[in-house]
């Protein structure tokens, strides 16, 4: 049996995670969005509203509102949306670095 911490997605403080305050984003489809936080001021904060008392958990935050992305998810779009890879962009940078 092993302690786990998470990193709370709006202040970035690491907290254990079975305190009570690990609060988790879900839509109203029942996905999650997989933001987590440490208290419910980071979690109001963050956007998110509709606290659940039964469940635990915020649902509506601005992720799942698709208002705000992760750099992870602009990323993948424009990726997606372009003739560009991962690669090649890779190779660009270098490029510009001067680092072949």
């Amino acid at each position: 049996m092993g302690v786990t911490y998470s990193t709370c997605d709006y202040c970035k403080e690491t907290y254990y995670d079975g305190d009570g305050y690990c609060h988790e984003g879900r839509r109203e489809d029942g996905n999650y969005c997989y933001r987590t936080w440490c208290s419910k001021d980071c979690a109001e904060a963050d956007g998110a509203t509709n606290w659940d008392d039964d469940e635990g958990y915020y649902c509506d935050c601005r992720y799942c509102r698709c208002e705000k992305f992760t750099d992870t998810q602009l990323l993948n779009y424009l990726l997606e949306s372009s003739d560009m890879t991962r690669e090649s962009i890779t190779s660009d940078l270098r490029k510009s670095l001067g680092v072949e």
